[in-house]
């Protein structure tokens, strides 16, 4: 299983130079380089693209209202996240058992089971806020506290390849490796992204579908943003 050590080995292997016991050793030149360098290489690559392993979701808090005039509520962000997907209804505390439950400018269909669509219902964040028209709302979000384990072996490739196109200047000096593991590593990435896409395929739909539904005599709801009644 990969962890910090091992990514940090793997990314040494590369340049190539010699492995570290630990990257708080501050008489070896490339546990200092990767000490200075991990944590930014892992936040640009979840930046790059929300990775499945690192998605999580909570019920938001709620908090004093400073936007009354615009949103209905106000949640404080959780404290883990480093970007927000998107904001959804609590379908445990909100079902009704009705075909519609009207929210501010919003239809959701709850009697039959509705999973939400795309961008999830609206909102803005703010100062570590998250303002909302959604009662007892669920954030879906990138965590900045991931566990490497739960990611895919082309997701560790591509980290230790990143890594070690960051360190390879700084421990060995040396510029044309450092375009060769440019070159890999945006491959690796690439790759990773690719393979998190095939394995975590995104589909937000209503169940039963549409075509059930008018079969059965019923009519589709209109989606988030209006359209239902």
């Amino acid at each position: 299983m990969r962890n910090q050590l091992t990514i940090c080995n793997d990314a040494l292997d590369e340049l190539p130079s010699g492995n570290i016991q630990s990257i708080e050793d501050p008489d070896d030149v490339g546990a200092r380089a990767c000490k200075r360098h991990y944590q930014t290489t892992l936040e640009d690559l979840l930046a790059e693209w929300d990775y499945d392993a690192a998605i999580r979701r909570a019920i938001l808090a709620e908090t004093t209202n400073d936007r009354p005039g615009e949103w209905v509520y106000c949640y404080t962000e959780p404290s883990d996240a480093r970007g927000v997907l998107r904001v959804l209804p609590n379908y445990t505390a909100n079902y009704y058992g009705a075909a519609y439950t009207q929210l501010e400018g919003q239809s959701v269909w709850t009697g039959i089971g509705y999973f939400p669509r795309d961008a999830g219902t609206p909102y803005i964040r703010a100062n570590g806020k998250i303002y909302s028209n959604t009662p007892q709302a669920v954030c879906e979000y990138i965590t900045a506290d991931v566990n490497l384990g739960l990611f895919s072996s082309l997701f560790g490739r591509a980290f230790a390849l990143e890594l070690a196109s960051r360190i390879v200047v700084p421990v060995l000096k040396d510029y044309g490796r450092q375009k060769t593991l440019i070159g890999a590593a945006e491959v690796a990435r690439q790759r990773a992204i690719a393979d998190d896409q095939n394995n975590s395929p995104r589909r937000y739909d209503i169940w039963p579908s549409e075509d059930a539904i008018v079969r059965a005599g019923g009519s589709p709801p209109g989606g988030w943003y209006g359209g239902g009644s």
